[in-house]
């Protein structure tokens, strides 16, 4: 009899245990749901490890980047495949796959997105900001990626040099070398020219076939070392920033830029738009930008 009683009871105990998970899911399975998850968590979980499909990632849960991969499960991965089907459309990914140079790695989610499509041989990941490159090393490794990606810790800049990385609480993606509103404090980091950490990682400019940038107003500097890089027209995804460039930089920017490249689409939340390079704005907020070759024109 007392056994019948405490299976019974352990049955009513599991159906309860059942019952609870099941109303856990219900609550917290949209994205809406996963964001109040995410504020109802308690501030002694620092960090936050994801198991997807294809792979995991370990993020900060209360930093843009990681609330947006929890959410979403993604961190602008439709972006990254989108950006891959231009290229394979245009012809510009080889066989044995790209050599991507990513400026501005942050916690390597689109390094991940890149090597998962099996479309990329080799990344150089460069971030300058120490908070994210305990991640992006971890999410290389814990994925099995040492032996494609290599993590370099730096700025990019036309020469060698040293700066202040002005950085945000909320976001670990907004760090920046120019002063920002809001800024929470600043760190000094190296700033060296792309060219000279291509030399150093063994990757010949004429290997490169495609460049992420995303340096937060930095990418006159940078694209001011790799004029190399820039006379092959090799295909760059970027932002640009008028708004923290200023109209005479960006202007200047703008010049330097339509003398390499002719072609050049723009990424906005109603698709991707074709635009001519002298008219990109002199101020005004960020725009997502894809340079890709021109094979009729010359340069």
């Amino acid at each position: 009899m007392g056994n019948a009683i405490t299976r019974r009871g352990r049955g009513v105990e599991k159906k309860i245990r059942n019952l609870r998970a099941d109303l856990m899911l219900r609550l917290f399975s949209g994205r809406r749901r996963r964001r109040l998850l995410l504020e109802a968590m308690p501030p002694e979980v620092l960090l936050m490890t994801l198991k997807f499909d294809d792979h995991v990632v370990t993020v900060h849960p209360r930093e843009a980047i990681g609330r947006r991969v929890f959410a979403e499960g993604h961190y602008d991965r439709d972006r990254v495949e989108a950006v891959l089907t231009i290229l394979d459309a245009e012809g510009l990914i080889p066989e044995a796959g790209m050599t991507v140079i990513e400026i501005g790695a942050n916690i390597g989610t689109q390094a991940l997105y890149f090597s998962l499509s099996g479309r990329v041989a080799r990344i150089l990941a460069i971030e300058p900001d120490p908070r994210n490159l305990a991640l992006l090393r971890r999410n290389i490794e814990e994925n099995g990626l040492a032996s494609r990606v290599s993590v370099v810790e730096c700025a990019i800049g036309s020469a060698d040099s040293e700066g202040l990385l002005y950085r945000t609480a909320g976001n670990h993606g907004a760090s920046s070398l120019f002063p920002r509103e809001g800024a929470a404090d600043s760190v000094h980091v190296a700033i060296r020219p792309l060219s000279t950490i291509l030399a150093e990682n063994a990757i010949a400019q004429d290997t490169v076939d495609f460049i992420w940038m995303d340096i937060e107003g930095a990418e006159p500097q940078a694209c001011a070392s790799i004029e190399g890089l820039l006379r092959r027209q090799v295909p760059m995804m970027m932002e640009f920033s008028p708004s923290i460039y200023g109209p005479e930089a960006a202007e200047a920017f703008i010049r330097l830029l339509g003398r390499y490249y002719r072609r050049c689409l723009r990424f906005d939340g109603e698709g991707v738009t074709p635009v001519r390079i002298a008219d990109l704005p002199r101020n005004g907020r960020l725009v997502d930008l894809l340079l890709l070759p021109d094979t009729t024109a010359e340069v």
